[in-house]
């Protein structure tokens, strides 16, 4: 009797203890799915030992691989999962499958089920090598524990609760604590652009240089430009930042590329911006145009009219008709007066005269000041000789555009090939793309240049800066 009593009680606990690990499973299911919304769960495993399968028997599409199975998940199916792997105690083979699986979506929320703590360490550094973070794992057939680990700032391996646990996947990229990432621009301009500073130090700037430095800011990290693999006035090609950061050798490739690269049948605007004219400054005006563009040429009709006005003002004080043959009198009185100079008043003015006489003065101070500030300006810095304000002056001038046959192309696009014909003269079409950017970028006034808006405001960084106009 006493033998049968204890039977019962021990299969009552044994059950008890299988019902609580399927039931503690099902929970961790329902708090991943309010945390993450997954919409697979894959199952990797050798053997079921485990878990069986009945917490899985839930709406969600479960996927079981074992060992000899490999798919290329982000092709095939919904990359929205959430991956179990079941391990066995002295077989790695498994986890060489979970990375086949997991190609080019190792962000996956992944949970190990492992033996030991030695073992989970040892997944954990092998996960980390291998660019995965999103990492759990479970001791043995204990729910009540749960490890993941921290890449940054230094490797650290946790050990929570699971009754403590508020969020089981902790973002890994939002506080890297300090550490320094290592990035390697493509020299493409406008996006990025390498230069030397006066100091002969190298510098990059470019809208994805702003980019990189406030998402860097954001993480609390640090940025290192690895410029022993910038070229100094080259393009770093697309298989160079691939092969530099399958290699580890850089953190973030600073560039920026197309959709779908192995397909030229497929256009995809990666980049749009406003298009400009970049002109190199006109030369300056002579000085012997000043007092022609200044306008002094119509102070002698205006001081014979003031002349003419005061002449009969004077005539009409002392009861004579309006004359227009009497200004000769008083024509030096009206050029001094505008020119802000002093003259001698005649006596006994009566108000209307006086009157007269000192809007002759205030005008005359405030054109002479404008004058003066004019001209001292234009000897400072003289304004430009002939203006280029249309494609008419463009052509009158001389000055030719250089532009790369595929923007010569799109050009007859938009502006069409009457537009073009009519002023092909002006253009100067090349398929050297390089000779171009160099010309473009070391600001060359021979020629002028198409320029986008992202582009113009980082010329000016250039070391062989001159003067242009857009």
């Amino acid at each position: 009797m006493g033998l049968l009593l204890f039977g019962i009680t021990f299969f009552s606990i044994t059950v008890s203890m299988l019902n609580a690990k399927d039931i503690s499973l099902r929970n961790i299911l329902q708090t991943l799915d309010m945390e993450l919304s997954y919409r697979t769960i894959l199952l990797l495993q050798s053997n079921n030992e485990c878990w069986n399968l009945e917490p899985f028997e839930e709406d969600t599409p479960v996927l079981i691989i074992n060992i000899n199975q490999s798919i290329y998940q982000k092709e095939v199916f919904n990359t929205n999962i959430i991956t179990f792997v079941c391990l066995e105690e002295d077989n790695s083979e498994i986890m060489d499958v979970l990375y086949s699986n997991l190609q080019d979506i190792r962000d996956t929320p992944t949970i190990l089920f492992a033996f030991s703590e030695t073992q989970i360490r040892r997944l954990f550094v092998e996960c980390n090598n291998h660019e995965m973070l999103n990492v759990l794992a479970y001791k043995g057939s204990d729910r009540s524990l749960v490890y993941s680990f921290r890449k940054f700032p230094k490797f650290q391996i946790i050990q929570r609760n699971v009754s403590e646990v508020r969020r089981y996947f902790e973002p890994q990229l939002k506080d890297l604590g300090g550490h320094v990432l290592r990035i390697l621009p493509d020299n493409v301009i406008p996006r990025t652009v390498v230069y030397r500073d006066a100091n002969g130090n190298r510098q990059l700037e470019g809208y994805l240089s702003e980019f990189i430095r406030n998402y860097v800011s954001t993480i609390n990290a640090s940025l290192q430009i690895v410029w022993d693999s910038v070229p100094e006035h080259a393009i770093t090609g697309y298989a160079e930042l691939i092969r530099k950061s399958e290699e580890a050798d850089i953190d973030i490739p600073l560039a920026v590329y197309g959709i779908d690269l192995e397909s030229p049948k497929r256009g995809v605007p990666i980049e749009i911006s406003g298009w400009w004219l970049m002109l190199p400054m006109e030369p300056n005006m002579p000085r012997t145009r000043f007092f022609l563009n200044l306008g002094l040429q119509g102070m002698a009709p205006m001081a014979l009219i003031m002349a003419v006005v005061l002449c009969n003002a004077h005539r009409m004080e002392v009861g004579l008709g309006p004359s227009i043959w009497c200004f000769y009198n008083l024509v030096n009185k009206a050029i001094r007066g505008i020119l802000a100079q002093p003259f001698v008043l005649p006596r006994n003015l009566s108000l209307k005269l006086m009157l007269i006489y000192w809007l002759l003065f205030i005008s005359g101070f405030f054109l002479a000041n404008y004058y003066t500030a004019n001209l001292a300006t234009w000897l400072v810095h003289p304004p430009a000789g002939n203006p280029i304000r249309s494609w008419e002056q463009l052509q009158a001038s001389g000055v030719k555009i250089l532009i790369v046959d595929e923007d010569f192309r799109v050009l007859e696009d938009i502006l069409g090939m009457e537009f073009i014909d009519a002023r092909k003269d002006i253009f100067v079409v090349t398929d050297n793309s390089g000779d171009f950017q160099k010309k473009r970028l070391w600001l060359d006034q021979s020629y002028a240049y198409p320029v986008t808006s992202t582009l113009w405001r980082n010329l000016h960084f250039t070391s062989y800066s001159k003067d242009f106009a857009r």
